[in-house]
């Protein structure tokens, strides 16, 4: 199960202040990732709310070409495998 696996790894970064957004609707997924201080998140729909926002965001990235898809905003950081 995905969350089980997404817990498993909040709970390895023993703090407080990471959250698991859930929402019912679109907009209220961007509400809410508006108000976080940083977003951790793959190369998917938070990514593109985040840049699109202007706030910050790190994105990890598989075998999609960041250059392609994004995101593009200063506050962005883009995270390669180093063995794609």
């Amino acid at each position: 199960d995905e969350e089980d696996e997404i817990r498993e790894v909040k709970n390895s970064l023993k703090s407080d202040r990471v959250f698991l957004i859930k929402s019912s609707s679109l907009r209220q997924f961007a509400a809410k990732l508006s108000y976080c201080e940083i977003v951790l998140t793959n190369d998917s729909l938070p990514m593109h709310i985040r840049a699109a926002l202007n706030k910050s965001v790190v994105a990890f990235f598989g075998p999609t070409n960041p250059s392609h898809t994004g995101p593009w905003s200063l506050n962005s950081r883009v995270l390669l495998p180093e063995n794609p």
